[in-house]
């Protein structure tokens, strides 16, 4: 198994194409890869030409290869991450003794699938069998790389399909960025472009992986319980308005997280089924605001009653310790990893670029590492997938068999 990961930030689209392809090839030492995974910043995409010009070119340079890509606002290759300007990254990747299948989801076709048949008719949907018995080639722990248009709808749905369909499976990807419009974005699948809807791949076989979701916060204050709620309205807490329960945290806080609460305040929900909580136990959410009249909280997501929650913040240090603690829990061996990161870390988040990749190559040594800046990264906590934000979501790749 071997990956590769290079860039280019030539302006002329010709040259940088040329640019990774023959990067791509040298590192590959001629050997033709399986799946070519690439990212293209808007710049690279005035029209729907140039768009399929690029993946032509792709299906040109790498004939026996399945492609996959989409349009980014930043991308990440070659140890550099590359965010608002030209920028091609292209992930190439051999991968000996592992079955791929890319599927495309248009908007319509993302159902709501339930009953005690709804796990088989996900796996129906996104894997179907070649031998015309329905699910009989479905794998028990694939990965699922989702490649999502962000005005896409249903895309909890489908993320709670997966889980059902692959209860070992794992999940990772990010939401296409770099455009403000439905239909702008663009989508890459083999020999087909897509301006819409859901890029997916299936990989299963000789394929260990290990997803890792740094959200980037930490915990303050102490966790509480939901004594009141009605849809994404949080009314009590212990007891008491919400409001209040936050107003008096602030308060309790030193100085320094004070002004951490006032920069990047979000909401933790409590991961069911544990008996103490501590940073890394919840699933971490926007508070979108308050209603003075209530003492409710607006938050980003539902809450249970008996639920634990506690007050969350973010900032720089935070984000890169989170990354640091999950990047060092994973096992030695790693090809290389892609990495799904939000567009509000990188330079905007630390001051200085390629700070994410550099902090994955210090703990895992000379990996290579690709991937994109994203609308929404997706992945897993506690065992459930969801979409995050401010989030990045690392998906490392290594054999079973140790080829």
């Amino acid at each position: 198994m071997q990956l590769v990961s290079v860039l280019s930030t030539a302006a002329a689209t010709d040259r940088a194409l040329a640019e990774v392809c023959a990067a791509a090839t040298v590192r590959l030492r001629g050997t033709a890869p399986d799946l070519v995974l690439v990212f293209v910043s808007p710049q690279h995409l005035p029209t729907v030409e140039a768009a399929a010009g690029i993946g032509a070119a792709l299906r040109e340079q790498f004939p026996t290869a399945l492609l996959l890509g989409v349009s980014a606002r930043g991308v990440l290759g070659d140890a550099r991450e590359v965010e608002n300007q030209h920028a091609i990254a292209l992930t190439a990747c051999v991968l000996p003794d592992v079955e791929l299948r890319g599927f495309h989801l248009t908007p319509d076709d993302v159902p709501l699938y339930s009953g005690p048949d709804a796990a088989q008719r996900w796996r129906n949907l996104l894997l179907p069998a070649e031998d015309d018995t329905p699910g009989a080639a479905a794998p028990t722990d694939p990965l699922v790389i989702l490649l999502p248009d962000p005005f896409c709808p249903g895309l909890p749905g489908l993320l709670a399909g997966i889980d059902a369909a692959w209860p070992d499976g794992q999940v990772a990807g990010g939401v296409a960025s770099g455009f403000r419009e439905p239909g702008q974005h663009r989508l890459w699948l083999d020999d087909e472009l897509h301006a819409s809807g859901v890029l997916g791949l299936l990989l299963y076989g000789d394929l260990a992986v290990d997803v890792r979701v740094a959200q980037g916060c930490h915990p303050v204050g102490q966790p509480l319980f939901v004594t009141g709620a009605r849809e994404q309205r949080l009314l009590s807490l212990d007891g008491r308005p919400a409001v209040d329960v936050l107003q008096e945290t602030y308060e309790s806080a030193e100085d320094e997280e004070r002004e951490r609460m006032r920069q990047s305040l979000f909401i933790g929900l409590g991961l069911v089924g544990r008996d103490s909580y501590g940073r890394g136990d919840f699933l971490v959410r926007h508070i979108l605001g308050a209603e003075a009249e209530t003492g409710a909280l607006l938050v980003q997501g539902e809450f249970a009653e008996s639920q634990v929650v506690q007050f969350h913040v973010r900032d720089a240090e935070s984000s890169a310790d989170d990354l640091r603690r999950h990047v060092e829990s994973v096992p030695a061996g790693a090809a290389g990893a892609i990495m799904f990161a939000c567009l509000g870390r990188g330079e905007a988040l630390y001051g200085a670029p390629d700070f994410d990749t550099q902090l994955i190559r210090d703990a895992y040594g000379d990996l290579p590492v690709g991937g994109f800046f994203c609308n929404g990264e997706i992945g897993a906590v506690n065992g459930r997938t969801f979409i995050h934000g401010y989030t990045a979501s690392v998906c490392f790749l290594r054999s079973k068999s140790g080829g």
